[in-house]
């Protein structure tokens, strides 16, 4: 690929020049590229700071479970694969256990309302869902 072609628009007095880039439907000050590869490479430090603490997780992870180091990345995966639904399994029946439990509250609380004033109120239903598969232990 060819290098593009650069052409400087003089900046209004005492303003920074504009670059323009052949081929190119803007233009940018050199001040913006100071701006953007400061942020890379503030991205860069991170991401490599990122990555040792990461290392350093994994050092301690097998060093306190031995058995994994064993394992192939397929294995691994695997069992991240099955944990991870686990804990979105489990988080969604702890919101279904809450979710009951007020249902049962509101139960009780039209019960005691028809029983106290007589309005005669039917609680809302839905139709049932089948789970698609049974739960697993």
């Amino acid at each position: 690929m060819s290098q593009p072609n650069y052409t400087i628009e003089k900046g209004a007095d005492g303003e920074e020049n504009f670059i323009h880039t052949s081929g190119k439907p803007y233009k940018f000050k050199m001040s913006d590229v100071t701006v953007h590869l400061t942020e890379l490479l503030r991205g860069q430090k991170e991401c490599k700071a990122q990555v040792a603490l990461e290392n350093a997780k994994m050092t301690n992870i097998l060093e306190h479970n031995p058995i994994i180091k064993d394992l192939s990345d397929e294995q691994l995966h695997a069992i991240h694969l099955y944990f991870s639904t686990k804990v979105m399994r489990d988080q969604f029946q702890n919101r279904l256990d809450q979710t009951e439990a007020q249902i049962a509250e509101y139960t009780e609380d039209v019960a005691e309302i028809k029983r106290q004033t007589g309005i005669e109120y039917e609680l809302p239903t839905l139709p049932e869902v089948a789970p698609a598969v049974e739960a697993a232990a």
